[in-house]
């Protein structure tokens, strides 16, 4: 077993509400996800998620969305990212942007303080033009640089100018992200350790984390690993987390063959 992650002590907390828009993408190639390939695990169907984040109560609370799942109108994306989707045959099933989902639910979308990109990929942005722009953007190290202001000023950008328009841009890079938390550089967002942003690079350019406590003494927390790990099959075997010995399989199949039964026949094992 894994030794547990250092995580500093603090008796507040958040609540974290998944959002399932209805968002779908079926048929996605596996082959730009991880390599190598599988035979017969040829493509991917997903879901997408958005994370709504609430901290504090009152005239005091903060309210923050981590991602923002697949737009509706995805063939408003950048022409790049339209022109690959069409090309890998990939279906996309939008039913609501995640702003409509949240009035939906009562949430008044003026109440939104940040909107928090876990990196650039078409199924985590979604729409941030169908929020207030008094709503900021924040997005990981590297990104401000590269693309930003975005497509089309930037023709390989994975977002669009329009999207951005009129609303304050936190890019944010490496220095920012002052403490140690579970050995990623991370930043307490809300300053009482409810809540981290993590610096998790290696899937994609400015490729965030956020770690979020949602119970204290004891604590649990979430963790939103965005685009981190695809299947289970990339943690392991490792020390922490080795295959084991045997599978126990009784009842997952109707007529079982267990190997003892076989060797006990056996003239040589009698």
């Amino acid at each position: 077993m894994a030794p547990p992650p250092i995580i500093p002590d603090s008796p507040s907390t958040v609540s974290v509400s998944a959002i399932h828009a209805d968002g779908w993408a079926y048929k996605v190639p596996c082959a730009g996800l991880f390599n190598p390939t599988y035979k017969g695990l040829d493509v991917l169907d997903f879901c997408s998620y958005s994370f709504l984040v609430c901290h504090g109560e009152g005239k005091t609370k903060q309210n923050v969305l981590f991602d923002l799942g697949i737009r509706k109108d995805w063939e408003n994306l950048p022409p790049h990212i339209v022109r690959k989707l069409l090309e890998w045959g990939t279906e996309l099933r939008i039913g609501q942007h995640v702003a409509e989902n949240l009035q939906e639910n009562g949430f008044q979308l003026k109440d939104l303080d940040a909107i928090i990109w876990s990196h650039l990929h078409w199924d985590h942005t979604g729409s941030p033009s169908k929020f207030p722009p008094s709503a900021k953007l924040i997005f990981g190290p590297g990104i401000a640089s590269k693309f930003m202001p975005g497509w089309p000023a930037v023709p390989s950008a994975g977002f669009r100018e329009v999207d951005l328009a009129g609303r304050e841009v936190v890019g944010l890079e490496e220095p920012d992200f002052t403490l140690n938390v579970g050995g990623f550089g991370a930043i307490d967002y809300f300053g009482d350790g409810s809540f981290y942003l993590l610096n998790a690079p290696g899937h994609s350019i400015g490729h965030l984390n956020a770690l979020a406590r949602t119970t204290s003494n004891p604590d649990t927390f979430i963790l939103l690993a965005a685009d981190s790990v695809h299947l289970g099959g990339e943690l392991r075997p490792t020390e922490a987390l080795p295959l084991p010995n045997s599978i126990d399989v009784q009842g997952i199949v109707p007529r079982p063959c267990p190997i003892e039964d076989m060797l006990q026949l056996h003239r040589s094992w009698a």
